[in-house]
């Protein structure tokens, strides 16, 4: 017994040796040992929640977008010259080596996410950790709760922010940047361009401003070239971005301050040409080393100029919609009134005061950088909260809670990153705020189906309840009027279409193809996007005629009909016969097809 005791004792004292450092006494580090402790339980705490929401809820239609293109390329199609999309691809490929390797469900698309979630909290819990365990489990936290699991979707953008912590990561340290890290920059760059090209300019253009401000410190240098051959056009396109917004107030709670920050640069900063230009040398060539796989890929398949029509031209035109620009954050504090107005209660409350801290956060973290920068002249930002500033923009493309959810735990993250100067009381306060905005979140809004109107998502209206869909090709947890309803559209596609033939929905249904398992006539799933020409509409009406598709369906009040699509619909009108109505869609069959009951 006595040599078991003493193996188990030294056991212990060679895992503790390894998991704490010691200082030139020899005495154990226990500010490690309680580092590790908290990784340890914000990682158990993270990934609990991360599995028990990661298949709840869902917005069929864009999961139904990205799983329906993953589908297309697993089956041999080819990017942008068989299937169009507005992404520039890597999201595309992620999607579809998910469903590769673990199946074609919906859910499949989102394991990658929980991982990455996951991870991201544990990395910038870990970095900060250093200085304060409470505020580093704070950022974790937010990193894990108020990102992935309040939207569940597959989107780009959540992609877009695991890559910009990291690259917060490697920007971070008071060393000078090395080749390598230069280098890693700029592929870091390149990729978050590939998963979604207008948050990789706003990203390229807050990391250029970031590293100038580092480069300005590392020599006693004049010369003003090379950094205005830099800063000039990072202003340009942050100010392009920040002109989509056209009332003042949500300017000044998100747009000014990227613009002022790099206004102040362009008016001020110095640094080496040498310096400069090696670093854009350096960075260029990593972006070309990340970016290289799609071109490759397109060049191999001869569809450059359409990755090029779709990527670019089209996804410039996108943000014209005419949807975009009927809600704007400004109205949100009024919205906030209104409700409580209307019908005041304590959830009503916490949740308007949940979306009002949010939509200031910006601000107060752009404010705080100005100051700290005017009264330190190049005062080194910590990267973290620099790039979040920046990151904020993501917000403005489309003023809705999910877009402004995108980029609302980064800024929180870097406000607790700028506070540890603060005074003790304007600390507690902030870590107080944001645990009340990480509480709110997980409570009213994680995992919980949306509510139909941006009234009820302030109030924090919860829905039905959600229910286990057996749908095949699904995977997720859906309200039971939806789930009923997409198993009455399934099963009339059953009906009436076999495998082979194909069903096109109007203007952008492409979860009722991939949940039947049939194919789309047409190269697009989404007619605003893909018929913006009159020969285009030609080109569809061909393709139409050809497919003969076994059934349509049609949603008229949808907020992608176009004029284009209203024409495609009337001459779809004098080739197929009018089944009726079910769940809101128009339902077309052929003339060859017995007419349909519907509601």
């Amino acid at each position: 017994m006595h040599s078991v005791a003493t193996i188990a004792s030294q056991a212990t004292q060679l895992v503790f040796s390894k998991l704490m450092s010691q200082d030139g006494q020899g005495a154990y580090d226990t500010n490690r040992l309680v580092r590790i402790l908290g990784l340890a339980l914000l990682t158990v705490l993270a990934a609990a929640f991360l599995i028990q929401m990661h298949d709840r809820s869902s917005y069929l239609p864009d999961d139904g977008a990205y799983a329906y293109v993953a589908s297309r390329l697993l089956h041999g199609d080819v990017l942008h010259r068989d299937i169009q999309d507005v992404h520039a691809g890597y999201i595309h490929f992620m999607n579809a080596l998910s469903m590769r390797a673990v199946g074609e469900e919906l859910v499949s698309m989102r394991y990658p996410l929980v991982f990455l979630t996951l991870v991201q909290a544990c990395f910038a819990y870990w970095i900060f950790s250093r200085n304060s365990v409470r505020s580093a489990l704070l950022v974790g936290g937010v990193l894990a709760g108020l990102t992935f699991v309040q939207f569940q979707n597959p989107t780009a953008n959540w992609y877009c922010l695991f890559l910009v912590i990291v690259l917060a990561a490697v920007l971070s340290g008071s060393q000078a940047l090395s080749a390598r890290r230069i280098a890693a920059v700029g592929a870091l760059v390149g990729a978050v361009f590939m998963f979604r090209q207008l948050t990789g300019v706003i990203v390229a253009a807050g990391t250029v401003v970031f590293v100038l401000t580092r480069l300005a410190d590392e020599e006693n240098s004049r010369d003003r070239c090379a950094v205005l051959c830099l800063l000039i056009p990072a202003f340009l396109v942050l100010a392009v971005v920040v002109a989509q917004t056209s009332d003042l107030m949500t300017i000044l709670l998100i747009g000014a301050w990227p613009l002022v920050l790099t206004g102040m640069h362009v008016a001020r900063l110095r640094a080496s040409n040498a310096l400069v230009w090696r670093f854009a040398a350096i960075a260029t060539a990593g972006a070309v080393f990340a970016t290289a796989p799609i071109f490759i890929y397109h060049g191999l398949n001869q569809s450059i100029g359409a990755w090029w029509n779709d990527a670019i031209l089209v996804a410039v035109s996108l943000s014209g919609q005419d949807f975009i620009s009927t809600i704007s954050y400004s109205e949100y504090p009024f919205l906030v009134f209104e409700g409580l107005v209307h019908e005041f209660d304590a959830a009503a409350l916490v949740n308007g005061i949940f979306w009002l801290a949010l939509l200031s956060a910006p601000a107060v973290l752009g404010v705080e950088l100005l100051r700290r920068h005017c009264r330190a002249g190049h005062w080194r930002a910590p990267a973290f909260a620099y790039l979040a500033c920046f990151y904020s923009l993501v917000a403005l493309h489309y003023q809705i809670p999910i877009y402004l959810m995108y980029s609302s735990a980064l800024t929180l993250a870097g406000l607790l990153v700028v506070s540890r100067d603060w005074s003790i009381r304007s600390n507690v306060g902030l870590h107080a705020v944001v645990a009340c905005c990480l509480v709110v979140g997980l409570m009213f809004h994680a995992g919980k189906p949306l509510p139909e109107n941006i009234s009820g998502v302030l109030r924090g209206d919860r829905g039905d309840p959600l229910v286990d869909c057996d749908l095949p090709r699904l995977g997720v947890d859906l309200q039971l009027r939806t789930c009923e309803a997409y198993k009455d559209i399934i099963a009339l596609v059953d009906q009436h279409a076999a495998a082979t033939e194909s069903v096109l929905t109007l203007p952008a249904n492409p979860e009722i193809n991939f949940l039947s398992n049939r194919r789309s006539p047409l190269w697009f799933y989404n007619s605003a996007l893909g018929i913006r020409s009159n020969s285009q509409l030609d080109k569809a009406r061909s393709f139409i005629d050809a497919a003969r598709p076994a059934l349509i369906f049609y949603n008229p009040s949808d907020k992608y009909v176009t004029e284009h699509t209203r024409q495609l619909v009337k001459y779809i009108e004098e080739k197929y016969r009018l089944g009726g109505r079910m769940h809101g869609l128009t339902v077309y069959l052929r003339l060859d097809t017995d007419n349909v009951v519907t509601e």
